[in-house]
């Protein structure tokens, strides 16, 4: 599937749902949930003193409501409802959400629908009838709707020894070369990326030095093996299987927002060992 491209005040659930928007079929009022998610905040009173501990590091699920009004043929009314309770249906996987406020570029969610709210009143006899879609969105951020993608990247070179996070010459921008390489994450929040690693290869290892995280894999990959990595999901496999017992420790690579500097090595050179990141630019 391809992302659709909407004009200014269009959504559209999934790359081939119903296209809404001002003065289409699906017209939209209102949305509420694309502001800030609400956040989950821990609160402790303070023993013998005044005033309490609080911590709010974290948002919640995002929930989103579009709000509307459905335009029909008074012939056939419920062709033009169903059509778009069908796109709505609750599904067991997250859909993308697409839309493009005023002024902006088009931007993505993820979310489960939650179907279509709608009130049978004296307006349903003029040809058209108010409307609500729910979605609620594990994964609380905003994504640019374009993915981005840097590599494939080769492994950095070297002579035996052991293997330091950071290769020398650093490279900054957007190129790659023996192994260094950057991500821009263009957003105001972290971004989760894939990050696809291919053989061969024995233990390899990526690392973001911006943030010192670093992830190695105890596994000896042969040419056309692939391993990859949902940072974001928390998952490992090796040619499609589940692997997560082949990562040493357990701390996921994730992008803060600017320029972060990534090293991909191994414990072994070979032509063929490469990295492919791919990312969202990530925004609350």
């Amino acid at each position: 599937m391809v992302a659709p491209v909407l004009d200014e005040w269009e959504f559209q659930l999934a790359d081939d749902g119903q296209l809404m928007g001002g003065g289409l079929t699906y017209d939209v009022d209102t949305v509420d949930g694309l502001d800030m998610p609400e956040f989950r905040v821990i609160e402790q009173d303070r023993d013998g003193s005044d005033g309490s501990y609080v911590f709010a590091g974290f948002t919640k699920s995002r929930s989103v409501a579009i709000n509307g009004f459905i335009r029909f043929d008074e012939s056939d009314p419920f062709t033009t409802i169903d059509a778009l309770k069908a796109n709505w249906q609750p599904t067991t996987t997250a859909l993308p959400l697409y839309f493009r406020p005023r002024g902006r570029a088009q931007r993505v969610v993820f979310g489960y629908p939650l179907g279509i709210r709608y009130t049978l009143d004296n307006q349903f006899n003029h040809g058209y009838v108010p409307f609500q879609a729910q979605l609620l969105c594990e994964d609380p951020r905003i994504y640019d709707s374009s993915a981005l993608k840097i590599g494939p990247v080769g492994l950095a070179s070297t002579t035996g020894g052991r293997v330091y996070p950071k290769i020398y010459p650093h490279a900054y921008g957007t190129t790659a070369t023996g192994g260094t390489f950057s991500v821009t994450n263009q957003g105001n929040t972290y971004a989760f990326p894939t990050i696809l690693i291919d053989g061969a290869g024995t233990t390899p290892i990526i690392t973001n030095v911006t943030l010192s995280t670093t992830m190695r894999f105890n596994i000896v990959l042969a040419l056309g093996d692939q391993l990859t990595i949902d940072t974001a999901l928390r998952t490992v496999k090796f040619n499609g299987a589940d692997r997560i017992d082949v990562l040493q420790g357990v701390e996921f690579i994730k992008l803060a927002p600017g320029v972060n500097d990534f090293v991909f090595s191994a414990q072994n050179f070979t032509a063929s060992g490469q990295a492919t990141v791919l990312w969202r630019n990530a925004y609350r």
